[in-house]
């Protein structure tokens, strides 16, 4: 039997806990493993830690997620917020005023990212689901808990690798999922995050995503 529960999808039957992380393609992921995302606002997203309290048997099974460079995940993220100016779930818009506070639609993405970075870094948002370290998805105590960390940027070969290990049939990923109910894609649109930094977005990034760039082996390039 497959729970989904705030987006992680555990398989009591093909014993795997999947760890959804937002900005990661989990939407194509889900919707490969057999679930949608759970419709209730807040529970979308929950740390391995979150999951194995809810569910201690997890801890024998296997456990696999996705991380995505922090520089790309915060530009993709940004183009979210920027569509709806705030975030979305159910037909309910939540603003985070204070990060969308100096957007200016007449300015241009680079502008607007610039003051986007800069208010996250002195924002209590940064402990959002969205911002929150992709490290801190994956560990309890400082300990990594997860089997198996694939990456976005080498998501059908790790998918395949993962399909392999959870006995899943052979499928290709559903990529640009209509977004309900206003019929957004949530592969995002936007440059190649490389051109929307300049030095200080990425001294941002750097400091507050350290762990995840040392841990998972990313860097700006």
């Amino acid at each position: 039997m497959a729970l989904n529960s705030q987006a992680m999808i555990i398989d009591t039957n093909k014993k795997f806990l999947h760890i959804a992380i937002p900005r990661t393609a989990t939407t194509c992921l889900n919707i490969a493993l057999g679930n949608l995302h759970h419709p209730e606002p807040k529970k979308h997203h929950c740390t391995v830690e979150e999951a194995l309290n809810w569910h201690p048997e997890a801890i024998n099974f296997y456990k696999f997620t996705l991380v995505r460079n922090p520089f790309g995940r915060l530009v993709s993220t940004y183009f979210e917020f920027r569509k709806n100016r705030g975030r979305k779930y159910s037909g309910e818009i939540t603003y985070p005023k204070d990060l969308l506070s100096e957007f200016d639609i007449s300015s241009s993405d680079q502008e607007n990212f610039k003051n986007f970075c800069r208010n996250l870094s002195t924002s209590s948002w940064r402990k959002d689901l969205f911002f929150k370290s992709q490290f801190d998805y994956v560990n309890v105590g400082g300990e990594n808990k997860m089997d198996y960390i694939g990456k976005f940027e080498n998501l059908d070969k790790d998918w395949d690798y993962i399909r392999s290990k959870i006995n899943m049939p052979e499928t290709s990923l559903q990529k640009n999922v209509p977004r309900e109910p206003r019929g957004f894609f949530r592969g995002s649109e936007h440059p190649p995050y490389q051109e929307m930094y300049s030095s200080k977005e990425i001294k941002v990034v750097e400091e507050l995503y350290s762990k995840d760039l040392e841990y998972f082996n990313y860097s700006f390039l």
